[in-house]
């Protein structure tokens, strides 16, 4: 297993053995009866995609088992599925690595862009407690942070605040392309319990370099009140969630392309997941780097035949990587 997906966009962590895996649908987005999106999207590969008619959609990603939106009982217990440790069912997105490439062409000052996991939609009634996440969150001014939700609507911030990204413009119109990762976690924490583990990479650039920018592991002490779904006021978000989540708001003009959700195994055999780390950006106790790694290709983990033998009767493996190839357009990388 390389560091290459098939989708040509660089992995952080190794895919966990028939695991959950989701990549966008670039000949039949509309019809992917495991996307959810309160818009209709249109676009192409080459160009990027959009939602065309709401500027503040949610776009949602479900496991192959599927999930109905208000499936979940809006008092479901968080001490119970924190045991069993899942909401909806035994495969729901647990370790994940989240990917997406931006381009934001025009958007308002209050623009914040969100990925989430671990949890479902986020509606009314409230409180509404399959409504849990942890989320990324970058603003329009380049700047970043973590928010825990324990439930909707109850959220808090990480005690860091918003983070500067250097290699993010302010506005982030003015950036193009840049890619985002997103990647969450269970580690042990000692003495017996979970803790979670976030991670936010970018590729600034639109190179395929990844480098980590933010981390953080909600070991307990951060919270506001869970007892409204029947769990601690620090409640550690340990189960899976049926859905993977993307929101943007103040919008008028945001595309999108690659992305992909993978079932990850964090103590896999990749190493260290962090190419050669640099700069650190704030000074405490939590690091946050920049670094540069060499810019990967699907070349360097496969070698070209420049004769290649013909494709097998009927198809086979080689055509099959061909019209992937072709219906992610890898060879015309976000630039």
């Amino acid at each position: 297993m390389g560091r290459i997906g098939i989708d040509g966009v660089f992995q952080i962590w190794p895919s966990q053995d028939q695991g959950e895996v989701w990549y966008f649908n670039v000949f039949n987005f509309n019809g992917d009866t495991r996307l959810n999106c309160d818009g209709v999207i249109k676009g192409s590969n080459q160009d990027g995609f959009a939602v065309i008619d709401n500027p503040a959609p949610h776009v949602y990603v479900e496991t192959s088992t599927g999930y109905t939106l208000k499936s979940l009982p809006q008092r479901i217990s968080h001490k119970e599925i924190a045991s069993r440790g899942y909401m909806y069912k035994v495969n729901d997105w647990e370790q994940v690595e989240i990917t997406t490439y931006f381009n934001v062409l025009q958007a308002d000052d209050d623009l914040t862009i969100a990925i989430f996991a671990r949890g479902a939609e986020f509606t009314t009634p409230m409180p509404w407690c399959p409504g849990s996440s942890y989320k990324l969150e970058i603003r329009k001014d380049g700047k970043f942070r973590f928010v825990k939700q324990q439930y909707f609507l109850q959220a808090t911030p990480w005690s860091q605040g918003w983070v500067d990204v250097p290699d993010l413009f302010d506005p982030l119109v003015l950036n193009g392309w840049f890619g985002v990762k997103f990647a969450v976690y269970n580690k042990d924490i000692g003495g017996g319990k979970q803790g979670v583990k976030l991670e936010f990479y970018l590729d600034p650039g639109s190179s395929n370099a990844f480098a980590k920018i933010g981390e953080y592991t909600d070991s307990g002490g951060w919270g506001g009140s869970d007892s409204a779904c029947d769990g601690a006021a620090d409640q550690i978000i340990t189960w899976g969630g049926p859905l993977i989540g993307f929101s943007w708001d103040a919008a008028q003009n945001l595309k999108f392309r690659l992305m992909s959700v993978r079932t990850i195994n964090p103590g896999g055999t990749f190493g260290d997941p962090v190419p050669q780390p640099g700069k650190v950006l704030v000074a405490s106790t939590h690091v946050y780097r920049i670094g540069i790694a060499a810019k990967q290709t699907c070349e360097s983990v496969i070698p070209q035949d420049p004769n290649p033998p013909p494709p097998a009767p009927g198809g086979g493996l080689t055509t099959t990587v061909k019209q992937f190839a072709e219906q992610h357009d890898m060879n015309k990388f976000p630039s």
